[in-house]
């Protein structure tokens, strides 16, 4: 998402959320959020601002308002967002781009959910709705138009949350319930489904007497108040529970994993050989391991070729034992240049496929999909690895719910917005040490060399581990050549093929970064890792 308005109205961007300009402006901002992809008329703009005590350059100040708005958009990236049109003003967002109709098609799949019975799929989904909500709606803004639309969305969440409840009493999670209820009740004393859910939750926990005190008061109330009587749900409500009525009763569901026939996954790729080095990092990466920490999600960050993939994989190997339900592994594709990054639908397709659901099966809606590999997750001890991510928005589908399955990513994006908001650990991968590097070549050599020759193959590999790698496999693939003679070659040409792995990879090159295709090249000198287009293998002598 890059807006919001469950809270402060907000724009996020690369770094994270930022409040954009003036309250004036944030007002603005967010009467065109509320109205994106329709057109809006500068006299609706200013009878929503002023509300009819307009001054009379409210006119000039709309124009002013917008010109600054898309000026902070556009610095964050987000240019060409608000646009003029014949007659106003258009905003253009894109599915997925505003919390608001995220939380509305959350909450309608739920309801399509508990239509078919599917109720934890449902729970999941009002969950991921109502944890969209970061406070009041429109959170300090003071423009007229804001009362009425802050009353109106506080309903739909209202709404989501008494429908949130309705499953997890239909799931026999009763007990779990009752102190929620009781605080939604005092808010809102008025609401009958809360408080014939409240009546429900302490019948069930066998607290019969409570529920019909809850029963007195909502009527005495909705007598003095308003001289009305309670509705048709609630009087056969309360009578059921006056008369003992046994189909109120609801068994509570076992809170155990039911047992499963399938074998548990065990995805996880062929663990990385000859490993050196970075074991800083795995000890970080061992905080997952604590299923009571704040750290359940990891994010290994980094140019190509520094071994990103590797850490991931050999740590997770060392660890798998202790997630007896399975480790689950998926290669994203999120940076390679021979086919597209992998569709978040279809990954959490494979995901459910592994743990025994049939395709007939599988929700065709992401969010869908995504809630119901969440259930099955729910009660298990499952290792999850995401390699080679591409952004945030095709990884979030695919966080697990629980905290008993720790997530494993890797990505050349930093990815801000998943720190911000899932709370990732940033690990961030600096190329070996040269201690690390020398060592790592010496185990792939089959033959021995002065420490001055691999300490200059190391630096002609600006100790990336994938250079390295791929240096020693040259050298193993060419026997007849000496360390020194192999370093003499690349000191003539200045580089190192990649081409024969079909490996792209992004390294630094004058201080930036730059997509490489086939090689590395060493150039300049602070050893700068440049680009070649074309390299033939090493000579013969």
């Amino acid at each position: 998402m890059r807006f919001g308005v469950f809270g402060s109205v907000e724009v996020v961007g690369a770094d994270g959320p930022v409040l954009v300009g003036q309250p004036r402006h944030r007002a603005l901002l967010g009467y065109l959020l509320l109205h994106a992809n329709q057109v809006v008329t500068p006299p609706q703009l200013i009878e929503a601002l002023w509300g009819g005590a307009e001054p009379p350059s409210a006119l000039s100040q709309l124009h002013v308002g917008v010109s600054t708005l898309r000026r902070a958009l556009r610095d964050l990236g987000m240019a060409d967002v608000i646009r003029t049109r014949p007659g106003g003003y258009l905003m253009i967002l894109a599915d997925g781009d505003l919390d608001a109709p995220v939380f509305d098609r959350h909450v309608s799949n739920a309801r399509a959910a508990q239509r078919r019975g599917d109720w934890p799929v449902s729970v999941e989904l009002l969950r991921q709705a109502l944890a969209l909500w970061r406070g009041d709606a429109l959170a300090g803004v003071t423009a007229p138009y804001a009362t009425a639309a802050r009353r109106q969305l506080h309903e739909s969440r209202l709404a989501a949350r008494a429908l949130l409840t309705e499953a997890e009493l239909a799931l026999g999670h009763h007990d779990d319930l009752i102190g929620e209820l009781q605080d939604l009740v005092r808010q809102h004393p008025e609401h009958e489904q809360l408080v014939c859910q409240l009546m429900l939750a302490h019948h069930r926990c066998g607290r019969r007497s409570d529920a019909l005190s809850t029963a007195r008061a909502y009527r005495r109330r909705l007598a003095d108040e308003q001289g009305l009587d309670p509705g048709i749900q609630f009087a056969q409500l309360e009578k059921a529970i006056l008369n003992a009525d046994r189909s109120l009763d609801l068994p509570a569901p076992a809170r155990t994993v039911p047992r499963r026939t399938e074998a548990s996954p065990a995805q996880l790729p062929f663990d990385v050989h000859d490993f050196a080095g970075r074991e800083r990092e795995m000890d970080q990466l061992d905080a997952l391991l604590d299923p009571t920490g704040t750290c359940r999600l990891a994010l290994i960050s980094g140019t190509a070729g520094v071994g990103k993939s590797a850490l991931a994989l050999r740590w997770a190997h060392r660890v798998r034992e202790q997630f007896p339900d399975g480790q689950l592994y998926v290669n994203l594709h999120g940076f390679d240049t021979r086919r597209p990054p992998a569709q978040t639908l279809t990954v959490v397709h494979y995901f459910l496929r592994s743990f025994g659901v049939e395709p007939a099966a599988f929700p065709t809606d992401v969010d869908e999909a995504a809630a119901l590999f969440r259930s099955r997750l729910s009660g298990r001890r499952v290792l999850i690895v995401l390699d080679n991510a591409a952004d945030t928005d095709q990884v979030r589908p695919l966080l697990p719910g629980v905290g008993s399955c720790p997530v494993l990513l890797t990505s050349r994006s930093r990815l801000p917005s998943l720190i911000a908001h899932e709370g990732a650990r940033p690990l961030h991968l600096a190329p070996l040490r040269r201690d690390e590097a020398t060592r790592l070549l010496r185990r792939m050599l089959t033959r021995g060399a002065s420490d001055a020759a691999v300490e200059r193959l190391a630096t002609r590999c600006a100790d990336l581990p994938l250079a390295l790698r791929l240096a020693a496999a040259q050298l193993i693939c060419h026997d007849h050549l000496t360390v020194a003679e192999y370093v003499s070659q690349l000191d003539e040409r200045d580089t190192l093929s990649l081409l024969d792995h079909g490996i792209d990879v992004q390294v630094l090159c004058g201080g930036g970064l730059e997509e490489t295709k086939t090689y590395l090249r060493m150039d300049g000198p602070d050893d700068t890792v440049r680009v070649l287009d074309h390299l033939p293998g090493p000579r013969r002598r």
